[in-house]
């Protein structure tokens, strides 16, 4: 089966939900099985050795994300929201689905088909990975003989149904529990692609051109970077806290400040924070630029300005900050951060802030617009320094304000100054393009 995922349709869930997930039936646990099951969603948990309901558990974490974003994925939400049988609304049909199947490098699927205007229309498969930490809703592709086979199995079925519960299958509440006398039931298929643990499809996307907001490791890695398995959403000065007392950040921040003690011939140098393994430098830096690489393998970012130009992030670092938003999991979109470190003591780090609907569109910002927008910068620069009512700090957050309004970005990325390593402020950016540095209680 391919990998390509189709566009109209792609959620992510990397524990990012408050409901459901990370410590919800804490009180069933001992202290040691809660230290287990504190990254694991519980709605994908035995409790008193009952068996679990994979079905049921990934309707749940659809469910509960339309109830917190307002969207209408699973039938109960098309339901609820009255677009149920529009023409142009697909959803999720929860009530029938395949049966659990535990495919290579212990991925379980389930396989459910999704519904447009009263018909079949396509297959989506839930995912659950990395020790059940991890769940990836993914729109399967069509043209190919598994698809075709499942799609006509579940068609079958599907129609069984209606025929014999009405074709508009509209009484009783029918279809807001997944336990009712409404519920189709598991249909018995073949894993994809052989069978269980098989040579079934990995998961993930394979770059740009194939994948739409795709999650290649969910969110925050190993070590006190942002994010991270098993968190609900987590203030800035909390995330930023976080990461200053990581070790990870220690040692980037410690050789990125030995970099610029070989001065600005030395260029900028910079490092990844990989969503697997530990963190790379990155490739081909230049005078003023680094090279990340692929952003949807990223986390994060670090580099270095070497203080011949801006000392604060350009409209380059912004756009690539956005790359790396989206591919965050689904509504872990504000756990994308870059890092910039410069002379003069100038720290600062940044988050995107807002969800993937938010996200500009991909292909949104051209060479030549990063161009203009930098020399932009440069001018606003020139025209701030000779300011002496602003410090050195405010200058630099007064220019990349005015590059964020330039972008659109207004207001949709967090700014947050470090001084002393360990002093933190928001800088919230004014609608009469002056910035206020609220220092974090840390």
């Amino acid at each position: 089966m391919k990998k390509n995922l189709a566009p109209r349709l792609m959620l992510l869930f990397a524990l990012a939900l408050s409901l459901q997930s990370c410590r919800t039936g804490e009180d069933y646990l001992s202290a040691k099985e809660e230290q287990y099951y504190s990254n694991k969603f519980q709605v994908f948990t035995s409790f008193n050795d009952e068996p679990i309901d994979y079905a049921k558990g990934f309707k749940t974490l659809m469910e509960n994300y339309d109830g917190i974003h307002k969207t209408h994925y699973a039938r109960t939400s098309a339901i609820k929201s009255g677009s149920l049988g529009k023409s142009d609304e697909e959803y999720v049909e929860f009530r029938l689905h395949s049966q659990s199947m535990l495919l290579e490098d212990n991925e379980r699927w389930i396989i459910y088909p999704m519904v447009k205007n009263g018909q079949l229309s396509g297959l989506m498969a839930g995912i659950l990975r990395n020790e059940e930490t991890e769940v990836e809703f993914r729109k399967l592709d069509s043209g190919n003989d598994y698809y075709d086979e499942v799609l006509k199995i579940f068609s079958m079925a599907y129609l069984k149904h209606n025929l014999k519960n009405g074709l508009n299958n509209k009484g009783g509440g029918c279809g807001f529990d997944s336990d009712d006398a409404c519920d189709i039931g598991n249909i018995d298929i073949s894993p994809p692609k052989g069978g269980p643990k098989g040579t079934g499809p990995k998961s993930g996307c394979t770059g740009l051109n194939n994948c739409i907001n795709p999650n290649l490791g969910g969110g925050g890695g190993e070590g006190g970077g942002p994010g991270g398995t098993g968190s609900s959403y987590v203030e800035p000065c909390d995330k930023t806290k976080t990461m200053l007392d990581s070790q990870k950040n220690k040692d980037i921040i410690k050789d990125l400040k030995d970099h610029l003690t070989k001065g600005a011939k030395a260029g900028e140098k910079g490092w990844r924070d990989n969503k697997t393994g530990a963190p790379t430098e990155t490739t081909q830096n230049e005078d003023h630029r680094v090279n990340f690489g692929d952003p949807s393998t990223m986390n994060g970012g670090y580099h270095n300005h070497p203080g011949t130009g801006v000392n604060i992030f350009s409209a380059t670092d912004l756009a690539t900050l956005i790359e790396i938003a989206r591919y965050q999991a689904i509504g872990n979109a504000g756990n994308a951060y870059m890092v910039v470190i410069a002379p003069g003591g100038i720290h600062y780090v940044m988050y995107f802030n807002g969800t993937h609907n938010e996200i500009p569109a991909y292909g949104s910002y051209s060479e030549g617009q990063l161009k203009n927008w930098n020399d932009e910068q440069w001018s606003t620069y020139i025209k701030t320094i000779g300011n002496d009512n602003l410090s050195n700090h405010e200058k630099l957050e007064k220019v990349v304000s005015s590059t964020l309004k330039s972008m659109g970005l207004q207001n949709k990325v967090i700014l947050q100054r470090v001084e002393e390593d360990t002093k933190i402020s928001t800088i919230n950016q004014n609608s009469d393009g002056s910035t206020t540095a609220n220092p974090c209680n840390t």
